[in-house]
């Protein structure tokens, strides 16, 4: 959904200029790269966007989106706990064989994370997303939460961390949260500020009035039970103590992201 905000700022823009006339320079190129230094086509990618950090030349600009790492995390262990990307497609239909259904997620634990097989409870399962399954909410979201902290998460930090130390990429990159884009509410604010970090010269004011066709996560949608989703919440904060030393309140500290388990604690409280 980022990248579509992106190539509607664009199209505003160019709309605004009289006779739809503009320099190819002064308009950007719009790129969607997601990060994922795992699959090599997405590596490549991931490198760009680190060797860009350290590039003076070009005046480049990142609109970094990003989600609050709990929910990314709940939200994962939910979608692939039904099979999306194994023996489903990444919008819940039948008949596919996704990427994960073949991974061998225990050895990636062992070589990456250094977890040793008494790390997890042995189980009757093929692929991780079997084994989310069958295994209780509090050992599958551990098993899935260390396996997305080193598959994505660790990639998503050092790229911010590298961003916000080098002055000229610090001030080239934008950082906005899923939920500016996936609430329809916070929209209006969300395309004004990267708007104007695009063009910063030009009124700001141009981007009032665009809306966001945004309707929820579509195929990666999990599940709605707010009080299921809560007390995953609960038992996640617990697991990033006791296992891994806080990792993921630090991670998610880099981008200030807000959960959606506050936003339910503040509608509940008024």
């Amino acid at each position: 959904m980022g990248w579509q905000l992106l190539i509607k700022i664009n199209r505003n823009y160019l709309a605004r200029i009289p006779g739809g006339q503009v320099r190819k320079s002064e308009l950007y190129s719009v790129r969607h790269i997601t990060v994922d230094t795992q699959h090599s086509g997405r590596k490549e990618e991931y490198d760009l966007l680190t060797n860009l950090t350290y590039q003076l030349e070009q005046d480049y600009r990142t609109v970094f989106v990003t989600r609050n790492w709990y929910d990314t995390i709940i939200s994962g262990y939910l979608y692939h706990q039904s099979g999306r990307e194994c023996w489903l497609s990444s919008g819940g239909k039948g008949g596919a064989s996704g990427w994960l259904k073949n991974f061998n997620w225990e050895e990636y634990l062992e070589k990456e994370r250094g977890r040793g097989r008494p790390y997890w409870p042995q189980l009757p399962a093929p692929n991780l997303c079997k084994y989310l399954e069958l295994a209780t909410p509090a050992d599958g979201l551990r098993v899935y939460a260390d396996f997305a902290i080193g598959f994505w998460l660790h990639s998503v930090s050092a790229l911010a961390t590298a961003r916000n130390s080098i002055p000229p990429a610090k001030l080239r990159t934008l950082f906005l949260c899923y939920d500016q884009f996936n609430e329809n509410e916070k929209f209006p604010d969300a395309i004004k500020e990267a708007g104007h970090f695009l063009y910063p010269a030009d009124d700001s004011t141009q981007w009032d009035g665009l809306k966001s066709d945004n309707h929820g996560g579509g195929g990666h949608s999990t599940t709605a039970d707010t009080v299921f989703r809560m007390g995953l919440h609960d038992m996640l904060r617990i697991i990033d103590s006791e296992h891994f030393d806080g990792e993921i309140r630090a991670g998610n500290f880099l981008f200030g992201c807000k959960s959606e388990a506050e936003s339910s604690l503040l509608t509940e409280a008024e």
